[in-house]
């Protein structure tokens, strides 16, 4: 199964997930199962990092990044020996938040969430996702090295290499890593676009703040 991968990424952030989907439709996956219409919540908790200044003294165990519903968008049904697929993009609900211990640190919107498998007795999807950050909460660390190194995109890119069924109820497991970049896959620009000018906006504010951290 091929991988999906970030070259050259200069921080990345290494996670254990969960995910919990709901609304099961008659669409086929895999192993005789029906695709989910909605993943309701998604959380991936740090295991190891590396390049990222604010999170070199945390105990990454206790930061999580929290999607809640997206729904399915577009989909290809695997076959016997043809990969299929599933994307699942915000809906009007969709909320996206980074926490460390319970604290907020901040606030963003979810873009999407991809995953793939090579045929149709495949359970072990890859994938990507897509957010970017809004806003600042309660520590502004975090944040603010985002900002600025994506140029004030606040871009994180999610590389999923394992996800997984845990039962029959919609409960998924995963693996995988977080980087940030100034520029979005192809596919996340329109979703993007109407977020950006909020985020960058909030960045720059927090910037003219005396004793704001310009790194």
């Amino acid at each position: 199964m091929a991988v999906f991968t970030s070259a050259g990424a200069a921080q990345t952030l290494n996670y254990t997930g969960t995910a919990h989907a709901t609304n099961l439709t008659a669409i086929s996956w895999v192993a005789g199962s029906t695709m989910w219409g909605t993943v309701q919540t998604a959380a991936f908790t740090g295991t190891t990092q590396s390049g990222f200044t604010s999170l070199a003294s945390v105990d990454l165990s206790l930061l999580t990044f929290n999607f809640t519903n997206l729904d399915l968008n577009t989909y290809q049904s695997p076959g016997g020996a043809t990969s299929g697929f599933e994307r699942y993009t915000a809906s009007g609900s969709a909320t996206f938040e980074v926490r460390y211990n319970g604290a907020l640190w901040a606030t963003g919107t979810p873009v999407f969430l991809r995953t793939e498998v090579d045929n149709n007795l495949d359970t072990h999807a890859i994938g990507t996702g897509s957010a970017f950050l809004t806003g600042a909460g309660t520590s502004s660390s975090f944040y603010d090295e985002v900002m600025s190194k994506t140029s004030g995109s606040g871009i994180l890119n999610f590389t999923i290499t394992d996800f997984y069924p845990v039962d029959a109820a919609g409960n998924f497991a995963s693996v995988g890593s977080m980087t940030i970049s100034a520029v979005p896959e192809p596919g996340a620009y329109a979703a993007i676009a109407g977020g950006l000018g909020l985020g960058f906006a909030t960045w720059r504010r927090r910037l003219r703040r005396p004793g704001a951290s310009r790194s």
